[in-house]
């Protein structure tokens, strides 16, 4: 499932999320309101000045990881929400 960002026009707040190419998500996780839009995600965006000092393909790596462990996360989420 591919990672998708998310902005609430309630709260303001952006958040990530794990949905299937089919789905959408339909509430803010903050704040639950409707009000949400799907924004685009730049790899991009998320390279600091640092990073232009190492290669292309350690910033791929760490991004790969860091959505493994956002996937972890949620997963985790979902567990709770079934207890």
């Amino acid at each position: 499932m591919p990672l998708y960002d998310y902005e609430c026009f309630s709260c303001g707040k952006r958040f990530e999320v794990f949905v299937g190419m089919n789905d959408t998500q339909d509430k803010c996780l903050h704040c639950n309101s409707e009000k949400i839009s799907k924004i685009v995600s730049n790899l991009g965006a998320k390279v600091n000045k640092e990073n232009f000092k190492t290669r292309t393909g350690d910033v791929v790596k760490k991004h790969i990881q860091d959505s493994k462990e956002d996937l972890k996360r949620e997963k985790e989420k979902s567990r709770e929400s079934y207890k």
